[in-house]
């Protein structure tokens, strides 16, 4: 996943700019977990902040991002209610998902 921007000025809103990028994270992220055999759970988009869980077979992941950074962050999860999950693990967003710490 490669975006030309990640940092988006702050508003009591969504900003049109962070709505179209959250669109666009999320089709990316479908496509990148694919290629890695994983299936998108779910998808949340909140105030300045992406995240959700994720499938590769039977494990479950949550991931997340915050405004500004350059990493995704991800963790094991035991279901789509886990948010303390395993230890943290960090990818850049221009990086392969292929590089991903997957079980």
């Amino acid at each position: 996943m490669k975006f030309s921007q990640t940092n988006f000025e702050q508003s009591s809103y969504k900003t049109p700019e962070f709505i179209a990028f959250a669109k666009e994270f999320k089709k990316q992220i479908k496509a990148e977990l694919n290629k890695v055999g994983a299936e998108l759970n779910s998808f949340n988009v909140g105030h300045f902040y992406l995240s959700g869980f994720f499938y590769k077979g039977e494990q479950c992941y949550y991931f997340s991002w915050h405004n500004g950074d350059s990493n995704l962050m991800y963790r094991t999860a035991k279901d789509t209610r886990d948010f303390t999950g395993g230890s943290n693990c960090w990818m850049k967003l221009g990086d392969s998902f292929e590089q991903m710490r997957l079980k």
